[in-house]
């Protein structure tokens, strides 16, 4: 069990390296290993009023906090217009689990992504995961001595042999769905055409509004407020601003 004595939420990096000294604090990140264990945290340090967790964009970059949720990255429209729904159609066929995923340098097929994830605490502090312990790239039959385990996404995201279960389903409809109020349409047929229940995807998304109807409004190059307001009203931005 996870036990925290104290939670402090930081003004400044400064503020998170001095709490931070003390072996017994501990910076709150995601969560998915550190509430697994079995730890007394004095400190809990949150960065999450840093401005850690936001995607923004210059003229040059878009720069992503090392805090930013998945889920931004899958409804930022910025991001998503300029990779033209690349990051969509990605997260899509990865969670289809039907296609080869190249990481790196390396190529993976489906078959190589375990449907359970087995993981230990380190042998030399039992409080943390061991994290090169997970067999993420290895179907085990059984779980290994010691080892914990957890579903991993080709059998959360697997449509269910039995019951009723639509995860499969609405969780890929809904990052399609996601951050489409930017362009007139979108058509989605050639990505639905690759995935294994892209038919039953495509149903899925005639039940929400997607596109504005009317026209694209991303424009090519990014105008600020600062811009718009020292126009004194001869630019205005995507939005009409």
């Amino acid at each position: 069990m996870l036990k925290i004595k104290s939670y402090v939420k930081v003004n400044s990096l400064a503020e998170a390296y001095e709490l931070n000294q003390k072996k017994t604090a501990c910076i709150l990140g995601g969560m998915v290993w550190m509430k697994m264990g079995n730890r007394a945290i004095s400190t809990a340090i949150d960065l999450s009023g840093l401005g850690l967790d936001a995607i923004s964009e210059n003229d040059d970059e878009f720069v992503i906090g090392c805090m930013t949720p998945l889920h931004d990255l899958e409804t930022n429209e910025a991001l998503n217009t300029y990779t033209h729904g690349a990051m969509k159609e990605s997260l899509c066929l990865m969670l289809d689990n039907q296609h080869p995923v190249t990481i790196f340098d390396k190529t993976y097929q489906p078959s190589d992504f375990p449907t359970v994830l087995y993981y230990k605490m380190r042998t030399d502090d039992k409080l943390y995961v061991d994290y090169s312990s997970p067999n993420y790239y290895q179907e085990l039959g059984t779980a290994p001595a010691g080892y914990e385990k957890i579903d991993w996404f080709p059998k959360t995201y697997a449509k269910p042999e039995t019951g009723s279960g639509t995860t499969y389903r609405d969780e890929l409809a809904k990052i399609l769905v996601m951050a489409t109020g930017i362009n007139a349409s979108y058509d989605y047929s050639a990505l639905l055409g690759k995935l294994k229940n892209g038919g039953e995807i495509g149903d899925m998304l005639k039940q929400y509004p997607i596109g504005n109807g009317t026209c694209n409004y991303r424009h090519p190059y990014a105008i600020y407020d600062t811009d718009i307001y020292q126009s004194k009203g001869f630019l205005v931005n995507s939005y009409g601003y």
